[in-house]
């Protein structure tokens, strides 16, 4: 895979913000993701897993917050960070090795105060893939860590994401978020936008690991089929937030039309709990899906199709009071043999610009959740547009979050944010950054709560260094 940028900050912060789908794929929740977006290296200098490298790559920023609408008079919270990373990669004759590692945390705590957001962040991913024969390929991924307020949409305004610009777009694909996951092309994914912790409402601390493998079988190079097996856990720190345990497997068929065009089906399963609550949940999942490639600078993708959720005898769960306030309800009644049904699918639309792009994705489907309800289905839009020169780049990003109870939890949360980004090159690989967001959470019974995130710093990568093994 070849990813080109012209300069390292500038680009990082480009493609973090603007890495929507080109084409249609199957994954999603119970897929692992992979490595896109400034903390898994992309942006400093090609990505060439062909080419033995190392990247290293540091930030140090100034922040400032504040909540908005606070029922009492707030003050801005002021605090510095660091983070950094490191992404390798190796190719031989038939196997391809990627791995990266990205930390960071506060300097000096801007809500120390509160209790929150203490300690270190840290992802570390890895993916293999190897062409056992000229039609027949295999991958394995794995990646686990621990952060504040998720890795993704949620992350990005007050987790690791607030300490150096990782991947905001809250969509990898129009199906994701669905449990099990399939990817006919078995290609490297990005961890930042990964279907599990991506949508966090709260900046507590999170901790996510989940692998899978897949194997992909193109018999004339026109036809693919695909299979993939995946498993997730998470956990969060507050008590009253829940935590998830999942199995999911996939299988998928897609056909190369023309160059310009491909479809396909597929089919997935996810088997899920949520420790110490109740287990027993499902999702299934079909759709169909195109990609079309409207000329070399324009890209569209379709999916379309239905999910059931079902869980079989829950019983009586008291909640935690913290829990039960949110969502004002004490307990979760008894039920049996409960089934939900609805539409999935999604549709995206990037297009890359003289100087710059832009994208626009949709996706509505159903999740285990983001810790507040349980089973939840999930409505995402997403649209970002950015512009750059050799020394200087500029853009935008927005999303919109909604989720819906779908077990005996009736209640409803909305995620939504903007943010805005400025980079420019002051010396060698050497970046001065800046970026500014606006974000609004909703969640039961618990009123708005809007929130400004800023940051200020400095970014550095010398480049990639040669390794060999």
């Amino acid at each position: 895979m070849h990813i080109r940028c012209n300069h390292a900050v500038g680009a990082g912060l480009y493609l973090a913000l603007c890495a929507l789908p080109a084409a249609a794929q199957v994954g999603g929740f119970g897929g692992m993701g992979g490595f896109g977006g400034m903390a898994a290296g992309v942006g400093f200098g090609e990505v060439r897993p062909d080419v033995p490298s190392v990247r290293p790559w540091i930030m140090v920023n100034g922040n400032a917050s504040k909540q908005l609408n606070a029922p009492t008079p707030q003050k801005v919270n002021y605090g510095s960070s660091i983070a950094g990373g490191i992404v390798g990669s190796r190719s031989w004759a038939r196997t391809t090795l990627v791995g990266s590692y990205t930390a960071g945390g506060f300097i000096v705590n801007p809500y120390s105060h509160l209790g929150r957001s203490a300690g270190l962040s840290q992802v570390a991913g890895v993916q293999l893939i190897h062409q056992v024969s000229r039609g027949l390929s295999v991958a394995v991924r794995g990646f686990g860590g621990s952060s504040n307020g998720g890795y993704g949409i949620g992350g990005g305004f007050g987790g690791i994401s607030f300490l150096a610009p990782v991947a905001i777009s809250p969509t990898t694909s129009p199906s994701q978020g669905q449990a099990g996951s399939s990817n006919a092309g078995l290609g490297f994914e990005d961890f930042s936008r990964n279907g599990l912790v991506d949508d966090e409402l709260f900046d507590t601390r999170v901790t996510f690991t989940g692998v899978n493998g897949g194997v992909s079988y193109t018999p004339d190079g026109r036809n693919i089929f695909s299979f993939d097996l995946g498993a997730a856990r998470v956990r969060r720190s507050l008590d009253y937030l829940v935590g998830m345990d999942n199995l999911g497997a996939g299988v998928s068929y897609s056909r190369m039309l023309s160059p310009q065009l491909s479809t396909g089906a597929a089919y997935s399963f996810g088997q899920f709990s949520f420790p110490g609550f109740y287990g027993g949940n499902q999702i299934h999942n079909l759709g169909w899906n195109l990609g079309y490639r409207i000329n070399p600078s324009t890209h569209f993708s379709l999916t379309l199709g239905g999910y059931q959720f079902q869980v079989d005898r829950v019983g009586s769960v008291a909640l935690p009071p913290q829990l039960a306030a949110i969502l004002g309800q004490s307990q979760l009644q008894q039920v049996v043999n409960i089934r939900r049904r609805g539409a999935s699918g999604g549709a995206s639309l990037s297009r890359r610009l003289p100087i710059g792009g832009a994208s626009v994705a949709y996706f509505r489907g159903a999740t285990p959740g983001n810790g507040v309800l349980f089973a939840t289905q999930r409505e995402t839009f997403a649209a970002n547009y950015s512009a750059g020169t050799s020394r200087m780049s500029v853009g935008s990003a927005a999303f919109v979050s909604r989720g819906k109870g779908l077990s005996t939890v009736s209640g409803s949360t909305s995620n939504t944010g903007v943010v805005g980004f400025f980079s420019s090159r002051i010396i060698g690989a050497l970046h001065f950054t800046a970026t500014a967001g606006h974000r609004w959470i909703e969640a039961g019974t618990l009123g708005q709560r809007r929130t400004f995130h800023a940051t200020v710093g400095l970014g550095f990568s010398p480049g990639s260094f040669p390794m060999w093994f």
